[in-house]
């Protein structure tokens, strides 16, 4: 298991859940994630030497001064976690670089960031053309949908959030996951931490990384409350459509 200080690094990774709505079960053959595309070759390309001090001993005991090996022992690591989980690679990548997207090395590089906040991954599912199970679904423009639709005179406030937590707590899975003091506590947090404190989020991608950031706190896959999400608008969607050929005026949730 990877550890970070007195911590595992991976408590809780954790797959997303089959349409009945059980979870895969683990210890199944390793994954058959493609290297060299996507998140992949994204990581492995990555000079990781900032992650281990200069000089430091290797899992053998001795110094390891081969930059070009961590990478792809990085890699190595990740593929088996996905292979004991039954996951594909980009969702443990995923899951692991964006709970670490804080720390110093990767918020020292640009390249680094833009990698480990870019969720599209959250998004994607297998298809029989698609071992990595890199094919998009378009989710994101959904939930980017829901911003813009819940936004008020421009801005989606602390108001608007607690509306998005009722929508996610219709959820039966979620419903009981889901404490007041995670979201009020979260939407604290992504206004405050710049220089000046700010009462509404900035945009999509806050919401999109407010919603990660509850998913963890409730320890479910990223995808179950962001599909949620994302279902609701297209229901809305389906609703304006209905109303603009003579349909019925509200449909009750």
């Amino acid at each position: 298991m990877l550890w970070q200080g007195s911590a595992p690094l991976l408590p809780n990774l954790l797959p997303a859940r089959s349409p009945t709505g059980q979870q895969r079960k683990c210890s199944l053959p390793r994954s058959k994630s493609k290297q060299g595309s996507g998140l992949t070759g994204a990581v492995s390309s990555w000079p990781l030497e900032p992650l281990r001090r200069s000089g430091s001993k290797g899992y053998g005991g001795e110094a390891d001064n081969s930059a070009g090996s961590k990478p792809q022992v990085f890699v190595s690591a990740v593929q088996m976690l996905a292979g004991q989980s039954n996951m594909h690679f980009h969702e443990v990548a995923g899951q692991i670089l964006f709970r670490h997207r804080r720390s110093s090395v990767i918020q020292e590089r640009k390249d680094f960031r833009k990698v480990a906040e870019d969720i599209s991954w959250v998004f994607r599912q297998s298809s029989s053309s698609d071992a990595a199970g890199t094919k998009e679904t378009g989710g994101k423009r959904w939930v980017d949908a829901v911003f813009e639709h819940m936004c008020v005179k421009g801005e989606f406030r602390f108001r608007e959030w607690q509306k998005v937590v009722q929508l996610i707590q219709r959820n039966p899975i979620l419903k009981n996951r889901v404490r007041l003091s995670d979201t009020d506590r979260l939407f604290y947090n992504i206004t405050h931490r710049d220089t000046e404190a700010r009462s509404s989020l900035n945009s999509p991608r806050e919401f999109r990384e407010l919603l990660m950031c509850l998913a963890d706190a409730c320890a479910v896959h990223p995808a179950a409350g962001l599909n949620h999400v994302r279902c609701h608008m297209s229901w809305l969607h389906r609703l304006s459509v209905l109303q603009v050929l003579g349909g019925p005026k509200s449909i009750s949730g």
